[in-house]
């Protein structure tokens, strides 16, 4: 008996894989035929909901990913699985009963919040909107653009967002700054958010300010360095940053994800994990690296006799010189400069004090590594 029950079932099963099969290959032909005529997203959703197999929720965003070469990849950003699962499994944390997806796109890690009573999500395209509406049946999901868009007084317990990379509004501001601010004027009292943000939001001057303000006015909880190359349209090193309103925790968890979300969950509540930053050691930057290289440097020196740099030395901040200005020959050549049409000549130096001179040490700070070079005497100044 038990053999003849598996032959059904594993017949029955052939049966519902060949149905799948050929229902996604009747799909994808009709794409074709749709190719070269032109079609918009919203063709292509209702050629979806049109079929007799039933898309899985990854099926309908492979199908948005741009891999079919339908348009950019980047047009249609899908969080990846493992990282919304990320961002769930911490939020799971904090047990909220509401949330808010600034920027939704095609919604997947919505999709991950279903036994949540109050689900929304907000997106400036309105092509991603009505994908990640397809997707999240339940949830009530607008095309707005939230900066601008009046959403109430209504709180959440849990706001997230998975923000655009270097981008700026039309007055010029940082685009995830301005997303941030607006995502933690709809927390609630003891809410949490957790944004995916570029490395830069974390680590360069621009946003220095904005950062003391994050830690004076909200409680850190963590900052999860993704891996490189963790979203497929973009170079750009990620993190996923954890706020809180509350009271500080006395330490603030830096873990490297690697794939794995329960490792990242358990930890943290167990206070467990390889990298906790005293909150009283917090300063400027918030990425990981940062602070590994500080304990490496603090392990280093440990046992010498220490003195400040800038009592044996001028330290000058370097200039940012604007690229239109470089010719192929003058009276500079810039320092650690890359350029194939040997444009790498200036005329004019604001200051002086930025011209090198014989055992100059010139600090690189742009980069995970940072790199020190010894300036010799050169013919060319």
């Amino acid at each position: 008996m038990t053999d003849q029950n598996t032959n059904v079932n594993s017949d029955s099963q052939k049966q519902i894989d060949n149905a799948r099969l050929n229902a996604q290959h009747k799909f994808f032909v009709e794409i074709d035929l749709m190719r070269g005529q032109g079609f918009n997203a919203q063709a292509l959703l209702k050629l979806i909901q049109q079929q007799e197999y039933d898309f899985s929720k990854d099926d309908i965003l492979k199908i948005f990913s741009g891999r079919y070469g339908l348009w950019r990849e980047s047009e249609f950003c899908s969080t990846p699985n493992k990282i919304a699962e990320l961002i769930a499994g911490v939020a799971g944390i904090y047990s909220p009963e509401s949330v808010i997806d600034i920027c939704c796109g095609t919604g997947n890690i919505l999709s991950y919040f279903k036994n949540i009573s109050r689900v929304r999500g907000v997106d400036i395209n309105s092509d991603a909107v009505h994908v990640a509406q397809l997707i999240n049946a339940n949830a009530d999901i607008l095309s707005a653009n939230i900066l601008k868009y009046d959403i109430g007084d209504v709180k959440y317990d849990l706001v997230i967002g998975h923000l655009p990379f270097g981008a700026r509004t039309i007055d010029k501001k940082p685009l995830e700054i301005e997303l941030i601010k607006k995502g933690l004027e709809l927390l609630a009292d003891n809410g949490v958010a957790i944004f995916i943000v570029s490395e830069g939001l974390l680590t360069n001057s621009e946003a220095a300010e904005f950062r003391h303000e994050l830690l004076s006015s909200y409680a850190l909880d963590m900052v999860i360095s993704l891996p490189a190359g963790a979203f497929s349209y973009t170079f750009i090193k990620t993190s996923v940053l954890v706020l809180r309103k509350g009271q500080n925790n006395e330490d603030v968890y830096f873990p490297d994800f690697k794939d794995n979300p329960i490792e990242v969950v358990d930890n943290f509540k167990q206070l467990k994990g390889e990298t906790y930053i005293p909150i009283s050691k917090i300063t400027d930057r918030l990425d990981r690296n940062h602070y590994l290289s500080l304990e490496a440097i603090n392990e280093l020196i440990k046992g010498y006799d220490l003195i400040k740099l800038s009592d044996v030395s001028e330290i000058i901040k370097g200039k940012a010189l604007d690229s239109k200005r470089f010719t192929t020959s003058g009276a500079y050549l810039s320092f650690n400069r890359q350029d194939k049409n040997g444009k790498n000549f200036i005329d004019v130096i604001s200051d002086e004090r930025c011209v090198l001179k014989p055992d100059d040490i010139v600090v690189h700070l742009i980069g995970p590594k940072n790199k020190i070079s010894f300036y010799e005497e050169q013919e060319i100044k």
